[in-house]
């Protein structure tokens, strides 16, 4: 659960902000990005996002609110929320990114399936363990 403060701060003053903390990923680099983002964000918000970007994704190519909801661990009800800003327009700069040739997709779909069997290797099939086993 996030903790923020009750005081607004004034719209130049966030805008700043924000300019700010996007110019500190930007400086870090590919390289040491996903360190910036695990020392910056909680587990459960790191849950959170990657779970928003798998769902902007999947609505992307057309999946069900329900299907996404299944395989994703989260509620049709947020399905619909990131739904209607999309349709809205929103997210459409993830979407340039996860379109461009260089955006691995199959990667992806490969940690976010780590990520949601808390590291667990698949229950089934023949290659279950090959994925634990090569990490060593």
């Amino acid at each position: 659960m996030t903790n923020v403060s009750k005081k607004e701060l004034a719209p130049e003053v966030k805008k700043k902000l924000f300019q700010q903390f996007s110019s500190l990923f930007v400086m870090a680099g590919e390289r040491k990005m996903g360190s910036l983002f695990i020392e910056f964000f909680t587990e459960s918000e790191q849950m959170m996002f990657v779970k928003r970007v798998g769902i902007i994704i999947m609505l992307s190519e057309e999946h069900t609110n329900y299907s996404i909801a299944k395989t994703l661990e989260v509620s049709e009800a947020t399905v619909r929320s990131i739904k209607g800003k999309l349709i809205a327009g929103g997210y459409q700069n993830i979407l340039k990114i996860t379109k461009k040739n260089t955006f691995d997709s199959e990667k992806f779909w490969s940690v976010m399936g780590l990520v949601l069997r808390g590291g667990l290797p698949p229950m089934v099939g023949r290659g279950r363990w090959k994925s634990v086993l090569s990490q060593k």
